[in-house]
C-alpha cells in the first residue's frame, strides 16, 4: 500500500472498504467493552488481575481509535501506530506477570527470554517513536522508501513474535494439571499474535500492508475476548469474581457453529451453481433447503444439544453445572403447578433433567417389603423387576449412599467388587445410574435414570449433585408419606371419636333399660306400664339406629342440619324421659313457643346429657331436691338452665377438665358427655357456660340463637301487647 507524508498507513482502498472496517473494529471495540467493564466490576485489587484489566483496556483504545481513524478518514500512526504498539506491550505484560510467580517459586530467570524481552522492548521504544514522528511530522516518509517500510513492518513483526515467545513459555512452564485454566487465554492471544506474525511478515516482504488482513483483525479480536472472559472466570487467584453465563455461551457456540455451517452450505450452493450447468440453480435452491431442513433438525435435536452442552461445560468452564440454575430449575420442576403430574412424576424428571436423561423410574418400598416401580417419567419401556429390602444392593444402596453408574456395575468395576449386578439391570440396557434417595439413613426409594442423550462419563461432580439431590427428593416423598399416614390417622381418629360419642349415648340408653327391666318385675303385670314399657324399648331402637347411621356418617360433624325446632317441644319430651327413670326433674317454659335452627337429634342428645348429668349428681349426693330446668328469651337467644343442689365443681376442675375428653367423676362415666355438648351448642352458634360451687350444685346456662320464626313471633306478639 502507499504511503503519505503522514507515514506508511493502509489505506489504499479507504472509501471502498471503509464500511468494512467500521464495522469489524466497532465490532472488536464492543467485545473488549463489555470485557473491560466485567473485568473491572469483578477486580478485587489483585495484581496479575490488574494487568489483565490493563491488557483489556489497551485493546479497547487499540478498537476505539482505528473505528475513529477509519469513520473520519484521518488514518495517521497516532491513532492507529500507536495504540496498536501499547496493546502489543500490554499482552506480553500481563503474561510476565505471571510468570514472575513461577520464577520466583523456582528462583531462577530464563536467560534467553530475558534476551528476547529485552530486544522486544528496544524495538518497542523505537516503535513509538517512529509513530510519534510521524504523526508530529518529525519524520517523513515516501512511497517509494521501500526499506523504510520493510523495517518499520518488521519492527512489529518482531514485537508480535516476542509476545508469541511469552506465551509459549508461560504455557510451557505451567503445571499440567492447571493449563486447563490458561489454556483459552492462551490460544486467544497466541492466535491474536499469530494473525500479526502472518500480516506483518507480508507486509513486511512486498513493503505494504494487505488492506483485507488489516481489515479483519476487528473480527478476530471481538472472536476471541469471550475466551478471556471463560480464562479469568476460570482462575480466581487473579483475583477476579467473574462469572460467564452458560446459557450466553451455550447459545453463542451454538449462533457461531450455525453460522460456519451456513458459510460451508453456501460455498457449496455456489459451487453447484457453478457446476450444475442448466440445473445449478435449481441444485443449488434444492441443495440449500435440504442443508436448512437438517440444520433446523439439528437444533431441535435433543441429542445434539446434549452433546453441545457437555462440549461447552467441559471446555469451557472449571464446573461442568451452574449449581443456581440448576437447584432453581430443580425447585420449580418439583414445585410445579402447570402440570398434572404427582410429585413422584416431578421429582423423578428433575432429577433425570440434571444429567440429560430422556426419562426415569421410581422405586419405592411397599408394606410387603420389596422395592418395586412406582411411577415413570418419560420412559416407555421401563425398568421392570423387584429388589427384596434385605437384598445385598439394597444393603449397598443404604450404607454408602453412592449413585451406581450401572455401565460400571456391569463391567465389574472395583468399587463394586463385592456387589452382585441384580438381574433387571442386566436385562436392560437402557438403565444407566441409580440415584438413592436417602431420609435419616434409610433408604426411601430409588430412582433409575435412563441412558442419556449425548454419551458422557460421569466424574464426581456428576455424583455429588446427584447424591444431593437425591436426598432432597427423599425428603419430599418423606413428607408426603408423613402426610398420608397422618391423613389416615385423621380419618381414624374421626372414626374414633365418633364411636367414642356413641359408646357414652349407648350407656345412657343401657341404663334406661335396665331400669326398665328392673321395674317390669315389680309392675309387669300394670298394663299401663306394659305400654309404657314397649314406647320406651321402641325409642331406645330408635335411638339406637341413629347411632348406628352416625358410626357410619363419613361428614364433617360440624355441619348442622338446618330445621327449626321448637325447645319447648322437644326439652319437655327430655324431661319427661328423665323424670320416667325416677330422676326429679321439672320444667319451667314460656307460653308462646321459641324456635332455634338447627339438628334436632344433635340438639336432644346435648340436653339430654347434661340433664341427666344434673340428675346422677343429685343421685350421688343423695338430695331430695330435683333439677329445674328452665326455658326464656334473653337478648335475641333462646336461655336454657339446668339448674341442681347436688355435689358441685370446684373452678380448677371446671376449666382444665370439665370439657376434657376421657374425664369424668363418675365411676362408670367415659368423660365424653360434657365435650360433646359444648361442641354441639358451639357447632348451633351458641354457647354453654357453667356455675358451680362445691357442697352448693351446679347450673348450666345454655344460650342459642332464636331463628327467624321466633324473632317474627316476637315482634307480632309485641305489636298485640301495644295498647
Amino acid at each position: 500500500l502507499g504511503a503519505t507524508s503522514a507515514g506508511p498507513m493502509p489505506i489504499d482502498s479507504v472509501n471502498t472498504d471503509l464500511n468494512i472496517a467500521v464495522v469489524t473494529f466497532a465490532l472488536a471495540a464492543l467485545a473488549f467493552a463489555g470485557l473491560t467493564g466485567m473485568l473491572a466490576l469483578a477486580w478485587r485489587r489483585g495484581r496479575h488481575g490488574a494487568w489483565l484489566l490493563a491488557a483489556a483496556t489497551a485493546t479497547l483504545l487499540w478498537a476505539t481509535t482505528t473505528v475513529v481513524a477509519y469513520a473520519t478518514e484521518t488514518v495517521t500512526p497516532l491513532l492507529l501506530g500507536v495504540p496498536e504498539t501499547i496493546r502489543t506491550l500490554a499482552w506480553p505484560l500481563f503474561f510476565l506477570s505471571l510468570l514472575s510467580v513461577q520464577w520466583r517459586q523456582s528462583g531462577r530467570l530464563p536467560s534467553g527470554l530475558i534476551g528476547i524481552l529485552a530486544a522486544g522492548g528496544v524495538v518497542a521504544v523505537g516503535l513509538l517513536a517512529v509513530d510519534v514522528g510521524l504523526g508530529l511530522g518529525w519524520i517523513v516518509a515516501e512511497a517509494g522508501d521501500t526499506g523504510f517500510f520493510q523495517v518499520y513492518f518488521g519492527g512489529r513483526l518482531l514485537l508480535a513474535v516476542v509476545g508469541l515467545a511469552v506465551i509459549e513459555n508461560f504455557y510451557r512452564n505451567t503445571v499440567p494439571a492447571d493449563r486447563w485454566s490458561v489454556r483459552m487465554v492462551c490460544l486467544a492471544i497466541g492466535g491474536m499474535f499469530v494473525y500479526d506474525v502472518l500480516l506483518y511478515a507480508a507486509a513486511t516482504l512486498f513493503s505494504s500492508v494487505d488492506e483485507n488482513l488489516f481489515v479483519a483483525r476487528g473480527a478476530t479480536a471481538a472472536i476471541v475476548a469471550p475466551l478471556i472472559a471463560v480464562s479469568a472466570a476460570r482462575n480466581p487467584n487473579w483475583k477476579l469474581d467473574v462469572f460467564v453465563s452458560r446459557q450466553i455461551v451455550f447459545y453463542s457456540f451454538s449462533f457461531v457453529g450455525s453460522g460456519i455451517y451456513l458459510l460451508v452450505v453456501a460455498a457449496a450452493g455456489l459451487y453447484l451453481r457453478e457446476v450444475g450447468g442448466d440445473f445449478g440453480t435449481l441444485l443449488q435452491v434444492t441443495f440449500l433447503f435440504i442443508a436448512v431442513l437438517i440444520l433446523a433438525l439439528l437444533v431441535f435435536s435433543g441429542q445434539v444439544r446434549g452433546r453441545v452442552r457437555v462440549f461447552v461445560n467441559k471446555h469451557f468452564f472449571n464446573y461442568n453445572y451452574d449449581y443456581r440454575e440448576e437447584w432453581l430449575r430443580f425447585i420449580g420442576t418439583v414445585s410445579s403447578t402447570e402440570t398434572t403430574a404427582g410429585l413422584r412424576e416431578r421429582a423423578t424428571q428433575a432429577i433425570c433433567d440434571i444429567v440429560d436423561s430422556p426419562g426415569g423410574s421410581l422405586w419405592m418400598c411397599e408394606d410387603d417389603r420389596v422395592y418395586r416401580p412406582v411411577t415413570r417419567w418419560n420412559f416407555k419401556d421401563g425398568v421392570a423387576g423387584a429388589e427384596p429390602a434385605d437384598s445385598a444392593f439394597i444393603a449397598f444402596l443404604t450404607e454408602r449412599g453412592w449413585v451406581v453408574d450401572l455401565d460400571d456395575l456391569r463391567s465389574g468395576h472395583p468399587d463394586y467388587a463385592d456387589l452382585t449386578c441384580p438381574p433387571w439391570v442386566v436385562e436392560h440396557p437402557r438403565a444407566w445410574i441409580v440415584v438413592p434417595l436417602i431420609r435419616y439413613d434409610d433408604l426411601v426409594g430409588l430412582v433409575v435414570l435412563e441412558r442419556a442423550r449425548a454419551p458422557r462419563k460421569l466424574d464426581w461432580e456428576d455424583f455429588d449433585l446427584l447424591k444431593t439431590v437425591g436426598r432432597q427428593v427423599a425428603s419430599y416423598l418423606g413428607e408426603q408419606a408423613l402426610e398420608q399416614a397422618l391423613a389416615f390417622a385423621r380419618q381414624f381418629e374421626a372414626f374414633n371419636k365418633r364411636f367414642a360419642f356413641v359408646m357414652h349415648d349407648v350407656k345412657n340408653i343401657v341404663s334406661q333399660l335396665s331400669l326398665l327391666i328392673k321395674n317390669a318385675e315389680k309392675h309387669a303385670d300394670n298394663p299401663a306400664f306394659r305400654e309404657d314399657m314397649l314406647e320406651t324399648v321402641r325409642q331406645s331402637v330408635t335411638k339406637m339406629t341413629l347411632l348406628l347411621e352416625r358410626i357410619s356418617d363419613q361428614s364433617d360433624r360440624g355441619v348442622v342440619q338446618a330445621e327449626d325446632i321448637e325447645l319447648n317441644d322437644l326439652l319437655s319430651g327430655i324431661v319427661s324421659d328423665v323424670a320416667g327413670a325416677g330422676h326429679p326433674v321439672s320444667f319451667a317454659s314460656r307460653d308462646r313457643p321459641v324456635w332455634v335452627t338447627g339438628d334436632r337429634g344433635r340438639l336432644a342428645v346435648a340436653f339430654q346429657h347434661v340433664i341427666q348429668n344434673g340428675a346422677d349428681a343429685l343421685i350421688a349426693t343423695r338430695q331430695d331436691s330435683g333439677v329445674e330446668v328452665t326455658l326464656g328469651i334473653d337478648d335475641g337467644s333462646a336461655t336454657i338452665t339446668i339448674a341442681d343442689n347436688g355435689c358441685g365443681m370446684d373452678e380448677a376442675f371446671v376449666q382444665s377438665k370439665l370439657f376434657k375428653p376421657f374425664t369424668s367423676t363418675k365411676e362408670t362415666g367415659y368423660g365424653i358427655g360434657a365435650y360433646e355438648s359444648r361442641q354441639i351448642f358451639s357447632d348451633h352458634r351458641g354457647r354453654m357456660d357453667v356455675d358451680s360451687t362445691p357442697g352448693r350444685g351446679t347450673t348450666l346456662t345454655v344460650r342459642l340463637p332464636l331463628s327467624t320464626r321466633s324473632m317474627v313471633q316476637s315482634l307480632e306478639g309485641a305489636a298485640v301487647e301495644r295498647p
